[in-house]
């Protein structure tokens, strides 16, 4: 059983009741304990963030967004992404590629998540990009959690899209493995 810490503002009008109902609901489903904190406003998440990781009594984090609009290179590459649009002090992990559950709706779905600048295309921005496994919907506007699972491998550069497709691949296996 993993502990799990989640972290919001009062500062974010994002983070709202519902949300966090779903987060907090799909991690005792899964038999996991969480605790909340609560702290005044943006400005003392990342201290609150970092006491918590010091104290080496939590296994995990969870990153609350909004699905927005990317470039639509996930979906032309055949794995759409929903692209989260995190607070500014959210904790978000290394850059990298990991397994995680996606939480909608009191809903867990298993993701293969994307955080980085995308360097095989030269951005400059860093993103958090999850593809749902075995999902096919609109997830744009909605409000999500991520329950990031594993580190599967750090972002790396490609010469071209077919190694990425073919990495992107193998990224969804492994963290389906991770996941079931």
């Amino acid at each position: 059983m993993a502990r799990l810490l989640i972290v919001e503002a009062r500062f974010y009008e994002h983070l709202n009741d519902l949300l966090l109902a779903g987060a907090r609901g799909a991690i005792e489903a899964a038999g996991h304990s969480h605790e909340t904190v609560t702290v005044p406003g943006a400005l003392e998440v990342p201290a609150a963030i970092a006491i918590a990781a010091e104290s080496g009594d939590y296994d995990a984090f969870v990153a609350l967004g909004v699905v927005i609009r990317g470039d639509g290179r996930g979906r032309e590459l055949g794995y759409p992404t929903a692209n989260l649009l995190c607070g500014r002090y959210t904790a978000i992990p290394a850059d990298g590629v990991y397994a995680a559950w996606l939480v909608r709706r009191s809903q867990r779905h298993m993701a293969a998540v994307s955080i980085g600048t995308n360097p095989t295309f030269s951005g400059r921005e860093r993103r958090v990009e999850a593809y749902v496994l075995d999902f096919d919907g609109d997830l744009y506007g909605e409000r999500l959690a991520l329950d990031f699972g594993a580190r599967l491998r750090e972002m790396r550069t490609y010469q071209g899209l077919a190694p990425l497709v073919a990495q992107i691949a193998q990224d969804v296996i492994d963290a389906r493995a991770v996941l079931s």
